[in-house]
């Protein structure tokens, strides 16, 4: 077990955003806080919250530290066992409406009570992974419009205390932003200012899609005279100039950024060739699509991490080659460098993560079974744990796959020259008792 940090204050770093920090930092180890005068463990695997089995490691034991009970709290880095992993926005958002106290939750909420808010753009892709109550959703659908707290409570039929863990919930995970008030964004506004002002908003959200086409509102079949004609129709109606000479200068930043992109979607697709290459991209099938990027993410996680491993810099190596594995998790080369660059940290706990190490050169091997320092590595560990005979016969394995193979060979020469010192220690050995019997 690693050496135990110092210890934190929930009073500083709240329970839900203690959680979020975990498993954003992909925690694996302990942490542990009193509560009733007893030690409390929460075991995490990669930041998310695991249930061992035992009664110490029972995921019960996670609700305690969202009362006012619990002050204090330390984390040990080490292995964890157990598979059993369990969603840690469920747990933050079950801690925070069934356990603070109002006290404690008007403390921490006080920004979220006067100011306009509304929720991120995108944010139903990220709420797939939750499990909400009716209340929930009618808060959120009303968030899409934005309000106040208190505006809220009578839009929802929910009391101030009921929105404001919601809304604290929702901060926590960082869905919530302060938006402009429409009441006070348009007092004062004629007619027609303010529906120039909704249809440059409307515009301005439909410019953060993904698919270029349908940021002009347009179809894949569009002719290059459909999309010069939709980009001029926008690039003269909401040119950042235009808010200028209409007195809208507080929208300046929002018009430069719109105008930006509005340029970057054209200028892509009014080139013929690049055109063509972005409607078969978008022509993929999304899942495919989708494992062609974790693909594609998991060979920069990949680079990043054998750059740092050759800087020695193991933590944001592991951190890193933990990311590929995610990502592609049938490739065996990223799995077997996990495991070595794991490892090869000489503040790793050997002997503890040795098995498991072992375990996923196996199962590395088999997925890559033409790649050499896979075999050089798992003869590596197995000479660690005096498996000879095995070690041996992976090293073998990958000098047979590469000849060249510097590493393997002289591991081979040192287990020959190994083997020669025993047997002659026995010849020696025995000739000694036979001479005991020679005649004299």
């Amino acid at each position: 077990m690693g050496k135990a940090m110092p210890e934190y204050s929930f009073d500083s770093l709240p329970p839900g955003k203690t959680l979020i920090q975990l498993l954003e930092k992909k925690f694996t180890g302990l942490l542990q806080y009193r509560y009733n005068s007893t030690e409390n463990t929460i075991y995490f695997k990669n930041g998310l919250p695991v249930d061992t089995g035992s009664e110490a490691g029972n995921l019960t034991s996670i609700f305690p530290i969202f009362t006012d009970d619990v002050k204090m709290f330390s984390l040990t880095p080490c292995d964890v066992e157990g598979n059993s992993v369990h969603n840690p926005f469920d747990i933050i958002h079950d801690g925070i409406i069934n356990e603070y106290s109002k006290e404690r939750l008007l403390k921490e909420s006080q920004e979220l009570i006067k100011p306009f808010m509304a929720i991120n753009e995108g944010y139903q892709s990220f709420l797939n992974h939750i499990s909400f109550d009716e209340n929930d959703t009618k808060l959120i659908r009303a968030l899409e419009e934005g309000g106040t707290a208190r505006s809220l409570t009578s839009c929802c039929n929910l009391s101030l205390e009921d929105v404001l863990r919601r809304l604290y919930f929702l901060a926590t995970l960082k869905l919530l932003h302060q938006a402009r008030n429409p009441e006070e964004e348009f007092a004062g506004m004629t007619d027609d200012l303010r529906a120039f002002v909704m249809g440059f908003k409307t515009e301005l959200k439909r410019m953060l899609k993904e698919n270029f086409f349908e940021r002009l509102n347009l179809d894949k079949s569009a002719s290059p005279l459909e999309i010069t004609d939709a980009f001029k129709d926008r690039a003269r109606k909401y040119h950042p100039d235009a808010f200028v000479r209409m007195g809208l200068n507080n929208y300046r930043d929002e018009a430069d950024n719109y105008f930006g992109m509005l340029t970057e979607t054209y200028n892509l697709l009014s080139d013929d060739s690049q055109r063509k290459a972005y409607i078969e991209q978008i022509s993929v099938d999304p899942a495919e699509m989708e494992q062609v990027k974790k693909v594609l993410n998991a060979e920069v996680s990949y680079q990043k991490a054998m750059i740092h491993f050759r800087r020695k810099e193991f933590a944001e190596a592991v951190e890193n080659i933990y990311t590929a594995v995610n990502d592609s998790p049938d490739d065996g080369h990223y799995l077997g460098m996990w495991a070595w660059i794991r490892y090869s940290d000489p503040a790793a706990p050997r002997e503890e993560i040795k098995d498991s190490v072992k375990e996923a050169l196996l199962k590395a091997v088999q997925l890559a079974p033409r790649e050499p320092n896979l075999f050089y590595y798992l003869g590596k560990v197995l000479l660690d744990c005096n498996q000879i005979g095995s070690a041996r016969q992976y090293l073998s394995k990958a000098c047979e796959l590469n000849p060249d193979h510097l590493e393997a060979s002289r591991e081979l020469r040192l287990l020959e020259k190994r083997k020669l010192r025993e047997e002659q220690g026995i010849i020696a050995k025995t000739g000694t008792f036979l001479n005991i019997f020679k005649k004299k």
